[in-house]
């Protein structure tokens, strides 16, 4: 699929205080996919795509970014789990939609001008040509109030959660099985639940590090993130097979054996 060349979009100085501005890879999947979303509607082999959005793919975003293709699906679950991003799969492709692309346009888009050689006196020509002006000074884009958020029509069903834990304000976030569904791909040495019940026992015992609402999720991401680095929950607990348990306790034997051969040797050489 061709990238849109021509035209631009608008970032408010305000996106700074955007709550995935310091992810990189988020930032830079986000952009990207800003700059590169249809801007009209269009059918692409016999699809039909909104203005906003396109067709992805984890591979196709990889190469188009420089990013591997599991920081451009971690990227991706980010602005999906913050609602930046509205995604329709199916067994043929993947279509991204921007769940506020309009409010980064500023399109401002007139009629053309009908040839005044008809009856318009050259005073009507001019008195449009003015009106004209005037709209083009007074139009502006409104600054959104979230530079990224679900639009009010964007409605999902509540599911109960499986896990929560405190915020600064003492209030619970909630965790979804969706969402440890999805970590659990995305973190595939990790076992999330554990982690989780760790972050509520941390929440808990630390009262003044506590995260915001809006930090909440990039505080659990980058705690999975982090022990998958490591290595993962799960190779660390890995549980001990019955044989090496045996041969543990066969070895501990052994050495109490010896120590009290040992000691009956010095005994001897004492009393001797």
């Amino acid at each position: 699929m061709n990238m849109n060349n021509g035209g631009f979009i608008k970032l408010y100085r305000k996106i700074v205080d955007w709550e995935w501005y310091d992810d990189i890879n988020t930032k830079t999947v986000f952009f990207h996919l800003l700059l590169t979303a249809n801007y009209e509607n269009k059918r692409w082999r016999g699809i039909e795509l909104e203005a906003g959005s396109r067709i992805v793919s984890l591979h196709g975003l990889s190469d188009e970014t420089g990013l591997s293709i599991w920081q451009v699906r971690r990227a991706l679950s980010n602005l999906e789990n913050t609602n930046e991003i509205i995604k329709q799969t199916t067994n043929r492709y993947t279509v991204v939609k921007l769940a506020k692309w309009a409010d980064y346009q500023c399109n401002t888009t007139s009629k053309p001008q009908t040839n005044h050689k008809q009856t318009a006196t050259d005073k009507e020509v001019k008195k449009e040509r003015n009106k004209e002006k005037d709209q083009k000074i007074k139009t502006f884009c409104a600054e959104p109030e979230n530079p990224a958020s679900t639009p009010e029509a964007i409605t999902k069903i509540d599911l109960p959660p499986v896990i929560t834990f405190l915020l600064n304000d003492k209030s619970e976030y909630s965790i979804t099985q969706e969402q440890v569904a999805e970590w659990s791909e995305l973190y595939p040495a990790v076992d999330v639940m554990l982690e989780l019940r760790n972050i509520k026992a941390w929440a808990k015992a630390n009262p003044k590090k506590r995260k915001t609402k809006g930090g909440a999720l990039r505080f659990v991401n980058g705690w999975l993130a982090r022990e998958q680095d490591k290595g993962g929950t799960n190779a660390r607990a890995a549980p001990v097979s019955f044989a090496e348990e045996r041969r543990q306790q066969e070895r501990e034997q052994d050495d109490a054996f010896e120590q009290v051969k040992r000691m009956m040797r010095e005994g001897g050489a004492r009393s001797g």
